[in-house]
């Protein structure tokens, strides 16, 4: 049953203008009828305006009529104009959407859908209508868009879709899906829009923003300092600092943003880095630099600085970023390795390295300023004594407070240097005359005399310093050492705590020497070593008890040559451990054809020089010697000095306890002339004690040598040693030997040194000693 509010607007809206036609016309018919059978009574008059009433009626109602309709139609053809742009601006509208639109009816089949369908299935949208997406896109699952939902409970919804298969490829869409309603029928409508290349842009996006996170991370926990500043601000004020920034620097983030970096130089502007990096920011490019930069507490710090511009896609700088690296430590290194390669390391005074560029540093001001430059070099007599008794250690300190005196002793301008061992070299410079040399070196001498407090002991050393001066010496650095190391040995052969300077002979000395050297390597090579014998002998009999083996060097050019004249330079060359080998082994052969051809001759004795009885090796060699030569080991006696014994007494005991075992007697030669300790004298097991040529001689002339020479008799006879006076050459010497008890003798008053031959030719003679 139709009911008013069943009606639709333009139903209810007719229904209106028909019933107010209705009362119109029932009121017009009534009101007329009423008022012509009032005025008019005749019937034709009645009949006529009732006619002309209802043509008038008729007229004016279809005038109304046609207004009405005229105007109905006019706001309905707008209406419909109205529905048809809009319709049409939608289908554009729908038509030109970059997405997927669709309208489903309430069984899921589509009512339309726009031409993006055809661009992304290939399908028109015609084929379409009428279909359901299963049928049209087999491989979309059912429930894969969720429609059903949106429909019954009549709310929309957006889901992103991730696996929505188009021509082969994967895409994904954000779908909004709505309800449609039409009377009382409900519709479907969506839009989808494929976000693919979103999606891909929102990954590559979050990859971005991850390893921008991890480079912020990277660049905060860097143990390197990096600070970032604007380039457009012409004060490059900072931008950023990492907390390494903060660390290196002392300074917090506050108190740097906003700062031009100029400020960490402080006062200490004239850097050639802080030029380099000016260029570099000028030009915009990158550059390396090492600073001397401040932190916040004023401590200097040095630092590696990388500054590298930072440029925008149109290839703008926008910033510079600086890479600092505290280099502090390893500047401290290199400077330590630097002192180390320059400085003695128990001094801490230069070394030969540096002595070199001071020299050279000094001869070139002196050059200029026409004055002169010493070069001292100073050797420490007696200190591989000190060295070899008291131990290293105790050397060590005793060059440590050398090296202090020696520079308290000197200008400032003044050079001290450790030449090596117990030689030092002073360099005083800008020197106007002699006198000013001397007044250095008896500072020098003076501080040096003082005795040293070492390991509760006094130490007292002599000092040898040899001179050479430029520019009358030399003009570089090896010449003037070199001849103030001539001058130095000049110096020793003088005595203690003396000085010389250098002299053209020295020169012609040293090659002299060098001269030797080459000849006695030549000589080792060519066998042109002898041996010659000196007999010693009895002095209450006048018979050979043995001999001594002296070397002989039969030079090619210049004849037989005593040991005076090579001996000295074999020491210094260390040609003395050859050559001395060979004075063994020539002894001990000669020894065993004497023996071997029965020649009465009990003992022969060699001496041996410092260095080779120190020799960890020295037993063994003589060991050897006895093995290859077959000599009986008590036929052969050695010959050491007190000195020798005294450099290393503990080694040295140890090995007289050695070539004691082997069945070797021992001499103590130039006894007197050293270091006499008669406490250690009978820790020597020595049978034979000799008495210097020097006390021989001067016996006669002088009481205190006769003195001397009566002691060490004396002492030899408490001992059970027996005494062996050298250098007899007077019958008035023998007697005052024989008158106070010396045991034998040996010179050139019974025989001067002689071949072996000579020494068998001699056994058979008789000699009288004594009227």
């Amino acid at each position: 049953m139709l009911s008013w509010n069943s009606l639709s607007l333009g139903s209810k809206k007719a229904l209106r203008i028909i019933l107010a036609f209705i009362l119109a016309s029932v009121a017009w018919v009534l009101l007329t009828d009423t008022f012509l059978a009032l005025h008019f009574s005749e019937i034709e008059n009645l009949l006529w305006w009732q006619t002309a009433k209802g043509f008038f009626y008729l007229l004016v109602t279809s005038c109304f009529l046609f207004f009405i309709l005229r105007r109905s139609f006019n706001t309905t053809h707008a209406a419909q104009e109205r529905i048809e742009k809009s319709e049409a601006r939608f289908v554009a509208f729908m038509e030109n959407l970059p997405a997927y639109a669709f309208i489903k009816d309430n069984r899921h089949r589509f009512l339309f859908v726009n031409r993006m369908y055809e661009k992304g299935f290939g399908v028109p949208p015609e084929e379409w209508l009428g279909k359901t997406i299963q049928e049209m896109v087999p491989d979309i699952e059912d429930g894969q868009f969720l429609e059903y939902g949106v429909v019954d409970q009549n709310k929309g919804f957006s889901q992103k879709k991730e696996t929505v298969q188009i021509r082969g490829q994967q895409r994904v869409f954000m779908t909004s899906k709505f309800p449609i309603y039409f009377g009382q029928e409900t519709s479907l409508g969506g839009i989808c829009i494929d976000i693919t290349e979103w999606e891909e842009v929102i990954k590559e996006h979050q990859a971005a923003k991850a390893d921008l996170s991890i480079s912020h991370q990277a660049i905060e926990a860097s143990s390197n300092g990096i600070m970032i500043c604007e380039a457009a601000n012409p004060k490059l004020p900072i931008a950023y600092v990492n907390p390494a920034f903060e660390k290196i620097t002392g300074y917090s983030k506050k108190e740097v943003v906003g700062r031009n970096p100029r400020f960490l130089a402080g006062d200490d502007r004239p850097q050639g880095g802080l030029i380099e990096v000016r260029n570099a920011l000028t030009e915009q490019r990158e550059a390396d630099v090492e600073l001397r930069n401040y932190r916040k507490d004023g401590n200097l710090f040095w630092n590696e600085l990388r500054i590298a511009p930072v440029r925008n896609v149109d290839g703008t700088v926008t910033h510079f970023v600086g890479v600092i690296n505290d280099i502090t430590d390893r500047k401290r290194y290199e400077k330590e390795l630097e002192h180390k390669a320059t400085h003695d390391t128990l001094t801490s005074l230069p070394n030969r390295v540096l002595l070199d560029d001071r020299i050279k540093q000094n001869i070139f001001y002196a050059d200029r300023s026409q004055k002169m430059v010493a070069v001292l070099l100073l050797d420490l007599d007696r200190f591989k004594r000190i060295n070899d008794t008291l131990g290293h250690r105790a050397g060590d300190l005793l060059l440590r407070e050398v090296a202090k005196r020696l520079m308290v002793s000197v200008r400032e301008c003044d050079t001290v240097a450790r030449f090596g061992g117990d030689e030092f070299v002073v360099v005083l410079a800008e020197l106007a005359e002699l006198n000013d040399i001397r007044f250095v070196i008896r500072r020098i001498l003076k501080n040096l005399a003082r005795p040293f407090p070492i390991n509760d002991h006094k130490l007292e050393i002599n000092t040898s310093i040899g001179i050479s001066l430029f520019p009358q010496d030399g003009h570089n650095a090896e010449t003037l050492v070199q001849r103030a190391d001539l001058a130095m040995y000049q110096a020793k052969q003088l005595g203690g705590n003396a000085f010389c300077y250098f002299s053209p002979e020295m020169t012609a000395k040293a090659q002299d020497a060098l001269a030797v050297e080459a000849g006695l390597r030549e000589a080792l090579r060519q066998g042109e070593f002898l041996l010659y014998c000196q007999p010693k002998v009895d002095i209450c009999n006048g018979r050979i008890t043995g001999v001594e083996a002296l070397v002989r060097w039969r030079h090619p050019e210049k004849g037989l040559l005593p040991p005076g004249y090579f001996i000295p330079v074999a020491e210094e060359s260390g040609l003395i451990l050859p050559i001395g080998r060979w004075c063994l082994e020539e002894a001990c052969r000669q020894a065993r054809q004497w023996e071997n051809n029965g020649v009465q001759i009990r003992q022969i004795s060699v001496n041996v020089s410092a260095r080779q009885f120190r020799q960890e090796a020295f037993v063994q060699q003589i060991r050897e010697v006895f093995s290859r030569t077959g000599a009986d080991p008590r036929m052969l006696s050695i010959e050491i000095t007190e000195s020798m014994v005294l450099q290393d007494m503990a080694g040295a005991l140890k090995t007289i306890a050695q070539l004691k075992e082997l069945g070797l007697s021992l001499q103590l030669d130039d006894f007197g002339t050293g270091y006499s300790n008669f406490n250690s004298l009978r820790q020597f097991q020595v049978e034979y004690l000799k008495i210097d040529c020097s006390f021989t001689r001067d016996a006669l002339l002088e009481p205190r040598a006769a003195a001397i020479v009566q002691s060490i008799i004396a002492i030899a006879r408490n001992l059970g040693i027996k005494s062996v006076a050298e250098g007899v050459e007077t019958g008035e010497q023998l007697e005052f030997l024989a008158r106070h008890g010396c045991d034998e003798f040996q010179g050139f008053l019974f025989s001067k040194p002689i071949s072996p031959k000579e020494i068998v030719s001699l056994l058979g003679k008789e000699i009288r000693l004594f009227d």
